[in-house]
């Protein structure tokens, strides 16, 4: 009994560590994918309608005043010129 409270409490545990990384991606940046998955991202569209933690972006989404245009309460990283092991250094340092 006590083994299958674990097992529930685990999984309601795995459920919610999931809802907490999930990254929005921009349809240029699938390449990032695999690499968020094996750092314990779960990667969605940027136009999913998931609640996401933090959003990667082209950098193609800015205004002439230099200021991103996307409306989200979350971090938002500039991949722009940058390597997938920074860009997730940045995530990790952002989500904590």
């Amino acid at each position: 009994m006590i083994d299958e409270l674990d097992g529930a409490n685990n999984k309601a545990y795995e459920e919610e560590v999931t809802l907490l990384t999930k990254v929005a991606l921009e349809q240029e940046l699938n390449y990032l994918r695999e690499p968020l998955k094996e750092n314990g991202f779960n990667p969605v569209s940027m136009d999913s309608d998931e609640v996401v933690s933090a959003a990667i972006i082209t950098g193609r989404d800015e205004d002439m005043m230099n200021i991103e245009e996307i409306e989200v309460p979350v971090p938002v990283i500039d991949a722009r010129g940058r390597d997938e092991q920074d860009i997730i250094a940045e995530l990790q340092n952002k989500l904590g």
